[in-house]
């Protein structure tokens, strides 16, 4: 038991961290070059997000895991491979769509609220952003279930992550015409 309690302290400490530099920092903000006032910040990026939360239930289901059993080596699946790569690959697309937009765009979007900053684009609140969204957390929901009544890793089969590089996809796919104002 003192191990589960020094795993969740270590997993208490990187999020209190994490939540910290989100808050300070643009860390988890777009990188989109506007101007912007004294009391205004840049926006939070969904994909940013996306890659923290599964940045965040990977690493608390592997210190779960470890505490529980005593096992550390062959914990990480193929699937959690996948769900990092297909968040990682989703952030780095966005920042490289916005990249190649930044001449062309007079106004972007800037901070607002957590939620609506997840949900809006240069167009407001978008369908694409919200699909994203609600199978990030269906997902990581069923994900953290899982670890908790099996002690592994979930073994999501070829659909549910093909669902979710889908809609990781169609939101990049919707980043590239979104109206330039």
């Amino acid at each position: 038991m003192p191990t589960l309690l020094l795993a969740g302290l270590g997993l208490a400490g990187f999020l209190i961290l994490f939540l910290w530099l989100a808050n300070a920092s643009d860390i988890v903000r777009d990188s989109n070059p506007v101007t912007l006032n004294q009391n205004q910040r840049r926006p939070y990026s969904l994909a940013r997000c996306q890659m923290a939360f599964w940045l965040f239930i990977t690493v608390g289901a592997y210190l779960f895991i470890f505490a529980t059993t005593g096992e550390y080596n062959g914990i990480i699946t193929e699937q959690s491979l996948i769900l990092l790569g297909i968040s990682s690959a989703t952030g780095l697309s966005a920042v490289a769509v916005d990249a190649n937009k930044s001449a062309t765009v007079v106004t972007w979007p800037v901070h607002s609220s957590f939620l609506v900053d997840l949900l809006t684009d240069v167009n407001g609140v978008t369908l694409h952003r919200f699909q994203m969204l609600i199978w990030t957390l269906v997902l990581g929901v069923i994900y953290v279930i899982a670890v908790l009544r099996t002690h592994k890793l979930p073994e999501f089969d070829t659909y549910l992550l093909t669902l979710m590089g889908i809609s990781s996809g169609v939101y990049v796919g919707f980043k590239f015409p979104e109206k330039q104002s």
